[in-house]
């Protein structure tokens, strides 16, 4: 009666030392790793994040439902990245494993996840010239009318496993005024060198809800052209190739931090064709935002707009 008490004691709770010691094991390959992960329920993955560099979040877990599993192989050989995902939290790890060269022996050398609220997660491999890039989509900003899509790219030949290159790919949300702003960017080239380029094509649509229809209020192209040179590892916005500010990034794109007057002056062309059209919904509407706002474009705008 004891020993059958006791086994189920043991049974009942959890995740016990021989199991812990089998995960560790079991991190050593990632091959070892996805078929551990694809076979036991109800584990409790910590122990296995203590293997991964220091410093590093994982949000992801395999204890209250089975984790799924997916290798991308960058070098079968050498480098994979062993992606789990986490249906339950709607969120994926990333564990980039290396073999050196003249070893047997894999070790986890990079760790990463992503989170997402409103759109599940998703990864890629590219191929920039001749160098693997692993790119990760989670969420970036989220809220009550607020969702954007965040992309992390990681240069495989690199010894760290830190972003060379993020951007928001799409992104919308309402603010003031019912202002509404959404937008969509896209990769068109990827310039190997000598100085490493990556040209991102954006276009922002601006509208507001007036009287249950929604009113466009124009819309924007950007070119965003981010460089690289030899021995930096990050990409950096160049100014001078590029049609908009990194400061204007980062509060349209990346913060979704702005004031009416930035919009004004991002919106300027076609806010001008509204000042002097005829008497519409989107010009009264554009006339009760001029009220709350100061600067030289609501100023600009308030000349053309008919006494």
């Amino acid at each position: 009666m004891c020993r059958a008490l006791l086994a189920l004691l043991v049974v009942c709770a959890g995740l016990h030392a021989d199991d812990a010691a089998d995960l560790a094991r079991a991190a050593k390959s990632p091959y070892l790793l996805k078929r551990y992960l694809e076979s036991h329920v109800g584990i409790n993955l910590d122990p296995l994040w203590t293997t991964v560099p220091p410093g590093e979040l994982i949000f992801v877990n395999c204890e209250s439902a089975p984790c799924t599993t997916e290798l991308v192989s960058v070098q079968a050989d050498r480098q994979v990245i062993l992606v789990v995902n986490d249906s339950q939290r709607n969120s994926q790890a990333y564990l980039r494993f290396q073999r050196p060269e003249g070893t047997a022996q894999w070790r986890i050398t990079g760790v990463s996840s992503v989170g997402v609220k409103y759109f599940p997660p998703r990864h890629r491999l590219i191929q920039f010239g001749n160098k693997p890039f692993f790119c990760a989509t989670g969420q970036g900003a989220a809220g009550s009318g607020l969702s954007t899509e965040w992309e992390s790219c990681y240069d495989l030949t690199a010894k760290g496993f830190e972003p060379a290159f993020e951007y928001s790919p799409k992104g919308n949300f309402w603010t003031l005024f019912a202002l509404s702003i959404k937008w969509s960017g896209t990769i068109i080239s990827m310039d190997p060198g000598p100085v490493e380029t990556i040209r991102i094509c954006v276009r922002t649509e601006f509208s507001v809800a007036r009287d249950e229809t929604s009113l466009p209020l124009g819309d924007r192209t950007d070119m965003l052209v981010y460089s690289r040179r030899p021995g930096t590892p990050s990409f950096k916005l160049d100014r001078r190739q590029s049609t908009i500010s990194q400061a204007d990034v980062a509060a349209l794109f990346e913060n979704v931090d702005f004031q009416l007057g930035d919009f004004l002056r991002w919106d300027l062309p076609a806010l001008k064709r509204i000042a002097v059209g005829s008497d519409s919904p989107a010009r009264r509407w554009l006339i009760d935002v001029l009220k709350e706002v100061q600067g030289p474009e609501r100023n600009a705008l308030a000349t053309l707009i008919p006494k």
